[in-house]
């Protein structure tokens, strides 16, 4: 520029310097815009399908429990069917040893030659909780995420699903998973 070009013009040559860089920005804006998106579904299909492997490798544990247990889910003290069931005593037989009649060691030794089954409870992984509401009734309890537990288990039927309503990516009930 020369000093003879008037003041009012020279924005307009730091604009041409600039406009490049705009428009730079406003596509990579858009492609946040749609790619974000795509992200956000992936992760809920991740969640989903960590949710059902999670149920799937409680269940083989139950399984494998109550094969070593004969026949007896855990949950009931002392594997006894007629005492009421509880979340610290399926917790207890499913991470610690175990002897043949479900009672808990501290460390395997004589009789507690059994297990553990789950090195921890896993955290539901839509809700984050860890807990387990043990219950008997015929039906299952209707899923409440207010709750502290993230799974429902019943141990006279060996069902356990997850403490989460709603569906999946899919449109698939949690209930069904």
């Amino acid at each position: 520029m020369s000093a003879d070009t008037p003041v009012a013009f020279r924005p307009v040559h730091r604009f041409r310097r600039t406009a490049p860089w705009l428009a730079a920005v406003a596509l990579l804006s858009a492609g946040v815009f749609f790619v974000v998106p795509q992200f956000t579904g992936a992760s809920q299909q991740s969640r989903d399908a960590t949710l059902s492997d999670c149920l799937r490798y409680l269940r083989a544990q139950v399984f494998v429990y109550a094969a070593q247990h004969n026949n007896r889910a855990p949950g009931f003290p002392g594997n006894d069917p007629t005492q009421p069931p509880d979340a610290q005593t399926f917790a207890g037989q499913m991470t610690g040893y175990t002897d043949a009649f479900g009672r808990v060691g501290e460390r395997r030794d004589d009789g507690f030659d059994l297990g553990p089954y789950l090195i921890d409870l896993p955290a539901n992984p839509i809700t984050l909780h860890k807990g387990v509401l043990v219950t008997t009734r015929e039906t299952m309890p209707a899923p409440d995420e207010s709750q502290p537990y993230g799974w429902i288990y019943n141990p006279r039927t060996r069902q356990i699903v997850a403490n989460v309503a709603g569906t999946d990516a899919r449109g698939v009930p949690y209930a069904s998973y």
